[in-house]
């Protein structure tokens, strides 16, 4: 009888994690906060909002200053370094212009 209940938890803990993963890739893109231009050069950003999505990682080395500079506007805003780094990424490939 434990077995059978440790079974059930397990199947019960996989269901829900399956239910969690979107399945289209549309649904991640559209769960991202858009980031506004207020006038040219300028990022607006927003207070924080609870999100989720998949994510992949890698290494990322930047200026130290330019790191303290992050951390006052996460300071500001509620969003972690990652999560703002993600927001700038994301607004720089959407408002993207080669010459």
């Amino acid at each position: 009888m434990v077995y059978k209940v440790k079974n059930n938890f397990r199947e019960s803990i996989k269901n829900n994690i399956k239910s969690d993963v979107p399945e289209k890739k549309e649904e991640i893109n559209d769960s991202l906060p858009e980031a506004k231009v207020v006038k040219e050069g300028t990022f607006k950003i927003s207070k924080k909002k609870d999100e989720k999505s998949i994510k992949k990682t890698f290494n990322l080395y930047m200026d130290e200053n330019l790191v303290k500079e992050l951390d006052q506007i996460c300071k500001k805003t509620g969003y972690s370094r990652n999560e703002l780094i993600n927001k700038m990424c994301d607004f720089c490939v959407n408002n993207i212009d080669f010459e």
